[in-house]
């Protein structure tokens, strides 16, 4: 299936991905990529199925080294 973007960058979604995702007018999508993939997801899954969207990190960091990366990113 294919969709064709427009000059706005908007894209229409085939019928059958809609219906397949149960998403309609309004309706908001999340865009995961992963590599040189990308997976949308309805904006209305629970953040338990979106687990698998997403690759896991390499490292595990602690609450302080998150909270470190978050000031970084704010310029704080």
């Amino acid at each position: 299936m294919t969709g064709t973007l427009t000059s706005k960058g908007q894209v229409t979604v085939p019928v059958e991905i809609r219906r397949f995702l149960n998403v309609g007018p309004g309706d908001k999508l999340l865009f995961a990529r992963t590599g040189s993939r990308v997976e949308i997801v309805p904006a209305t899954t629970s953040v338990r199925q979106l687990k698998t969207v997403l690759p896991k990190p390499a490292r595990r960091l602690t609450l302080a080294q998150m909270e470190a990366a978050v000031r970084r990113g704010a310029g704080a």
